[in-house]
């Protein structure tokens, strides 16, 4: 046996704090033999009252713990001879995990000692164990939870949405006096709030249901070339009643020879329209919204809705892209959103590989821009 790396007087003060320690402590000489050991030991191992002695080489530890599971199925004589074999290959810093037959899990750190040799401190991290399991089930229940909600209002939204569009036709049939005047200006006060809670409501449960869809990943792009002018003008012919009645200019700035893009014209016009009420919302009487597009030199495309509106700052900012979240209320004209826009924006551009990018101050207004990677514009 090789000598022991300690003084007597050494030895003497090392196993008085080994044996005062919680955990499991050993050490090991260059021939792997036992030199010392704290009380803890026998807990970790099973180990029998008179088992652990000075010279025991660690061959005949590693059989005692093959022999209770710690080393895995099979002869515990052959476990122990390779586990010895592996542990001499590593090095004696190590960090190591066994599975014992009653459940337990323990952790042996090694650590090489000055003049050779090392110190393996036994840990039962069984407790830490099953923590991380219960928190992996959790995540995964929850997990499979939300893709059970996003499925099930994916395939709601036919029942959803076609008694609204039934509410809404019959509803705009009345307010366009289609058979005949109405006799009491009063109906059509009440038709109009009728046809205009629909809308909202119609509007609400699209973005719901839009974003159920992407997250189920049910959500396939129509991908063809865009003229980004056509969607563009599409966007804003369906926000131009809004933008008028909150008093807001929306000009469109984009250059004749911009490429086509490539993308899912729906998602894109989708995009462009929460983009734009957004912008008419934020923007006081007597602004305007600018709606640019711009191509680099690699053929990325860029669409930009730029308002001057109110601005946020970067917390309003971080809470705004986050789901269902609002700026506040009071900074809002007209109706209020789901707070969808900006998370739907985000995820469809991800699916066309791209990212929307935001800018934003307090009083200087928000500059919001569709970025599409290069291999999406048709350059001539």
């Amino acid at each position: 046996m090789s000598k022991a790396p300690f003084s007597e007087q050494e030895l003497s003060i090392f196993e008085v704090a080994l044996r005062a320690s919680n955990q499991g402590f050993v050490v090991w000489d260059a021939d792997q033999n036992l030199v010392a050991w704290s009380n803890k030991c026998p807990d970790f191992w099973y180990q029998p009252e008179g088992m652990l002695r000075i010279g025991m080489p660690m061959l005949e530890l590693l059989i005692h713990i093959a022999r209770h599971g710690g080393l895995g199925p099979g002869a515990p004589e052959q476990l122990a001879a390779n586990e010895l074999a592996r542990v001499k290959a590593a090095g004696s810093d190590s960090i190591d995990e066994f599975k014992m037959l009653d459940g337990r899990t323990i952790r042996v750190q090694r650590n090489s000692m000055p003049e050779g040799g090392h110190a393996s401190t036994y840990t039962d991290i069984t407790a830490q164990k099953q923590y991380e399991t219960s928190l992996q089930t959790a995540a995964r229940l929850a997990k499979e939870a939300n893709n059970a909600k996003s499925q099930f209002l994916a395939s709601m939204s036919h029942d959803l949405r076609t008694p609204l569009n039934a509410i809404l036709g019959y509803s705009d049939m009345i307010r366009c006096q289609t058979f005949g005047p109405l006799e009491n200006e009063i109906y059509r006060e009440y038709i109009d709030d009728i046809f205009n809670s629909g809308s909202l409501l119609l509007s609400l449960i699209n973005d719901v249901l839009d974003i159920s869809k992407i997250e189920s990943q049910d959500y396939q792009l129509s991908e063809k070339p865009i003229d980004i002018i056509s969607a563009v003008s599409a966007s804003k012919r369906q926000l131009e009643n809004m933008a008028r009645e909150s008093g807001v200019e929306i000009k469109v700035r984009i250059p004749d020879g911009i490429a086509p893009l490539v993308a899912d014209e729906r998602a894109l016009i989708q995009m462009l329209n929460n983009l734009l009420s957004n912008g008419i919302k934020f923007t006081p009487e007597h602004g305007k919204v600018d709606i640019t597009a711009t191509e680099d030199e690699n053929g990325a495309i860029s669409i930009s809705v730029s308002d001057t509106g109110i601005g946020m700052t970067e917390e309003e900012l971080a809470r705004a892209l986050q789901p269902f979240e609002q700026i506040d209320p009071g900074k809002v004209r007209g109706q209020k959103g789901t707070g969808l826009g900006l998370t739907i924006c985000t995820k469809l551009m991800r699916l066309h590989n791209g990212e929307l990018r935001i800018e934003s101050n307090p009083g200087e207004g928000t500059d919001a821009k569709l970025c599409f990677p290069p291999e999406r514009g048709l350059s001539h």
